[in-house]
Formats: structure tokens, sequence, C-alpha cells
């Protein structure tokens, strides 16, 4: 529709750049009358003319002056253009906002605009399409913005630069009776605000006093979610239902990391579950550096090596049970020191 609007006033302009000018005393002369012009023109020689084409009249002025004699004035363009000349006396309809659907959204150009069908009482719903329309977004730019682009069938305003028709914009999304929102907003002490994708991926802020929350989940897979409490006295809280993997080439996990002008780190790590395990496709090693390592289980606690065991300290190693203590080796068990003490019974 746009297309044809644009090649419409090319014409009207087109047609403007010829017009004629002239004068007769025929009174039966009427507007939009097509007349053959015929004539002589002045210049180096006369030049004469039995036609110089045929033209209609758009301006016609008659005349009678005090003795009753009469002549008109006459302005005309060719006979045949396809469309008249551009109207001096019209001014264009000023665009106001107004309600349209969007009925496609793969910008040929990837700018994020959008094809829309008003709703005009057409007998042709092409008769009310657009051509590629822009989208308003609070963020934009080459290689940043704010990507959300209306989707097929939702309803959206459109508003114009200049109030001018040809220059339409998109300003936003609207709800109605059937583009419903589905989440249940509350008001009030609890206020929610989220972002919802088609796919069901939800971004979630809850707004509870003494606990502001942040819950990123997908509808369509009920329990998944990962949940972030801002607690009050300043702690971070982070909870999921369903399993949780976190992969990466290298993951670190510091608490109390080391300030300005400091090299020991602070806080504390706690890990807690039902189970804990730890595997590692080469080696585990646990390192302190200033004070205990400590091992404790309230049942059993088993060293395997397909290998060695070997325990070492720089002073005493004390191995103690309190009912008994077996030491066996499959083929020889040495015990060797500058001093053995025994004591039996």
């Amino acid at each position: 529709v746009l297309t044809a609007e644009a090649q419409r006033l090319k014409g009207h302009l087109a047609a403007s750049l010829v017009t004629v000018q002239g004068q007769s005393e025929d009174p039966a002369l009427a507007l939009g009358a097509v007349i053959v012009l015929r004539g002589k023109g002045l210049g180096s020689e006369y030049v004469a003319a039995d036609s110089f084409g045929t033209y209609r009249l758009t301006a016609l002025t008659h005349h009678v002056d005090g003795r009753g004699n009469y002549r008109n004035t006459f302005t005309a363009i060719p006979h045949l253009l396809d469309v008249p000349p551009v109207n001096p006396h019209y001014d264009a309809p000023a665009g106001i906002p107004e309600l349209a659907d969007v009925i496609d959204d793969q910008d040929p150009a990837a700018l994020g605009r959008v094809r829309l069908r008003y709703h005009w009482p057409v007998q042709k719903p092409a008769d009310a399409e657009t051509d590629w329309v822009r989208v308003l977004t609070p963020y934009s730019g080459a290689g940043k913005g704010q990507l959300f682009t209306p989707e097929i069938g939702s309803q959206v305003l459109v508003s114009y630069q200049h109030n001018q028709a040809d220059q339409p914009l998109v300003q936003g999304n609207l709800f109605h009776a059937q583009n419903e929102q589905g989440a249940k907003y509350s008001h009030g002490k609890a206020p929610l605000k989220g972002i919802q994708t088609k796919g069901g991926n939800k971004l979630v802020m809850l707004d509870t006093p003494g606990e502001q929350t942040i819950l990123l989940s997908n509808s369509n897979n009920k329990g998944t979610a990962v949940k972030v409490s801002f607690q009050g006295d300043g702690s971070v809280h982070i909870q999921s239902n369903g399993p949780v993997t976190v992969n990466g080439s290298v993951i670190t996990l510091t608490a109390g990391a080391p300030g300005k002008g400091q090299t020991a780190y602070t806080g504390e790590i706690v890990l807690k579950a039902k189970n804990i395990t730890l595997e590692a496709e080469e080696e585990i090693a646990a390192t302190s550096k200033t004070k205990n390592i400590t091992l404790k289980a309230k049942l059993n606690l088993a060293l395997e090596a397909k290998q060695n065991i070997a325990a070492t300290a720089n002073q005493q190693v004390t191995m103690e049970a309190t009912t008994g203590m077996t030491l066996k080796g499959g083929s020889e068990l040495g015990l060797k020191a500058a001093k053995i003490a025994k004591n039996i019974g």
C-alpha cells in the first residue's frame, strides 16, 4: 500500500511540471473540459502550429468589462496524465495513533521491523497492510540494544512521525481479550514485575519487604527455577528445587577474598548434603596452609589405594583404637625405629 502511495505521489509531482496558461473568448469553456490548443509563438521568427496538443482545464476565470466584452483566462494540464498535479489547496490528514496487528516479523534488513494490518473497514485485508515499520525500543545501536520484536498476532499501537501517515512507528504492544497475559500480577505489599517469552522463559522480580527476589524459570517445565533472594541482613540466597549443574573449564569458589593489602582469605565455604562425592580423573589435593585438616566419621572411615598409602609427619604419628588394632601384611610387616617399646598385657 505504501509503495503504491509513493508511486502516486511521484505522479502528482511529475504532473505539476507541465502546465499551460492562456486566454480565450469562448464562454462555453468549463472546468474539466478537454481543449485543443492552436496558435503561434513569438521568437526570432513566427512559429505556427495546427495543434499544441490536448489539455484539460484545471482553473478558469471569467472576465466581463464595462462595455460588456467577455474573455476568460485558464490553466490547463496535459490531457493524457494518469494522475493530476499536486493540489496546492489540499492538506493531507494528520496521522493519529491507532491499533494494528502484526502479520510479519521476518524483516529482510534485520532491523527489527514488522509488517502490520490496520483495523480498517476494507473489503480486502491486503488494502489495510503496511510495508516494513520500525519499532520503538528503549535502547538500540550497532552490536547493542534491547531486542524485543512484537510477534505475529500481537496487537500494537502505531503513531506517526510529524503526524504524517506515511511515516508510521510502532510504539509498543497491548494486552487484550484475545491476547491476554496469564501471570497473576499482585499489587500492594508484594508487587510483581516480570518478562516472559513465547517459549516460557521467565524473569520475575518480586518486591517483598526484607527479601527482594529474582526468579529465573521456564513455565513449560514445572519446578525448574532458580530463585535468588536478597535478605535484609545483606546475605544472598540461591535456591533451585531441581538438579543444578555447573560446568566450565575452570571453576573457582572463594569466600572472604583478600582485600587491598591483605593476603589471607577470611570467609568460609560450607558443603552440606545427604551424600557428597568428590571425583577427579587424576588428582584430588586438600591443603591447609596454616592449621589442620580433620576427617571424621560417625561410623567408619576407609582409606583405599590400588598401590600405596603413605602417612608422613615431621613429629609424631599417633594411631589409637578403643578396643583393638590389627596390623597385617600380606607377606611382611616391618616396624622400624631407633627404639621400639613393647607393652603387652
